[in-house]
């Protein structure tokens, strides 16, 4: 657990020069300081164990992803982003790295804090990357296919299980954040993809014999519940491997689900009701994302705007 040992290391030094030379309050510095404690915690519990020295832009982003998709107030996720700016801030004046990866992050813009999200085209790419004859082939099909069009997040991909599986009623049942629960139809060609994935591949390629005592849709080599970080790799996979040249995330998938909703005409309170979210303004950014595409479309693809170039 050195890098463990290393993130405790340099956040007390920086709670060190936040009290003494930076003079702020005591209740100031620990709520700075809890904020980088979940974002260490995040990164040991999804088992990347990053020295905070080597920690690149991309990996934070991720992280805001989370806790943007959490529904927290504008308030606590500014401060968080401050927090971690401060942090990084200090560890490139201490000579503890070269750069600072937050020095981009901007917490005015909300929607920087979405990763990209995927064309039609793209998603159908990403998914034509697999070669479902290799092994845990179908698994890694049926996961892509599952966050994308269920709009799952990483979390819920990873504790999908059996029994929240309704064929004939055609949706599932999901527990996402919270302990809340939500029902997602389940689009006939998905279904199809998880019915046969369970009923002639789920167990094929577990070692455990136990396996098929699980309930978890998703089984590593082990037969326990895949996890997030395998999850995680899995999606990065398949996307170099596809040629996007996005920065792809779990979320992407997600992401991807409700833009393209939205794109289709579906109310935007349907889509809060699909995704779990608590507050509609968590949703509204999809508004924001649909219409910059729309925005881009246009200047790309107007005669005016060809003929303005």
């Amino acid at each position: 657990m050195e890098s463990r040992g290393e993130w405790d290391m340099l956040i007390s030094d920086w709670e060190f020069y936040l009290r003494f030379q930076k003079n702020l309050s005591k209740n100031t510095v620990s709520a700075y300081v809890l904020d980088l404690i979940l974002l260490k915690d995040f990164f040991i519990t999804n088992n990347f164990l990053q020295d905070p020295r080597n920690i690149l832009e991309h990996d934070i982003q991720e992280y805001l992803y989370q806790e943007f998709d959490k529904s927290l107030s504008s308030y606590t996720l500014a401060r968080r982003l401050s927090s971690i700016k401060s942090f990084f801030k200090f560890l490139k004046a201490q000579s503890y790295r070269q750069d600072n990866p937050a020095l981009l992050l901007d917490g005015r813009k909300r929607i920087a804090h979405f990763p990209d999200y995927l064309s039609i085209e793209e998603v159908d790419a990403l998914l034509s990357a697999v070669d479902r004859s290799a092994k845990f082939g179908e698994r890694d099909y049926c996961i892509l296919e599952c966050m994308y069009s269920l709009g799952l997040r990483v979390s819920e991909a990873s504790n999908f299980t059996l029994s929240s599986l309704f064929f004939e009623d055609e949706f599932v049942q999901i527990q996402g954040k919270g302990s809340k629960y939500r029902l997602i139809p389940i689009p006939e060609s998905t279904a199809m993809i998880l019915s046969n994935f369970i009923n002639f591949h789920r167990l094929k390629d577990c070692k455990n014999p136990l396996a098929k005592d699980q309930d978890f849709v998703f089984l590593s080599y082990l037969g326990k519940a895949l996890s997030r970080v395998s999850i995680f790799k899995l999606v990065k996979k398949y996307a170099a491997a596809a040629g996007i040249i996005k920065n792809v995330f779990p979320h992407s998938l997600r992401h991807s689900y409700a833009t393209h909703l939205l794109q289709n005409g579906t109310d935007i309170r349907y889509i809060q009701e699909l995704l779990g979210h608590s507050s509609i303004t968590t949703t509204e950014i999809y508004t924001h994302i649909s219409d910059e595409s729309l925005r881009k479309s246009i200047a790309f693809h107007h005669p005016r705007a060809k003929h303005n170039k």
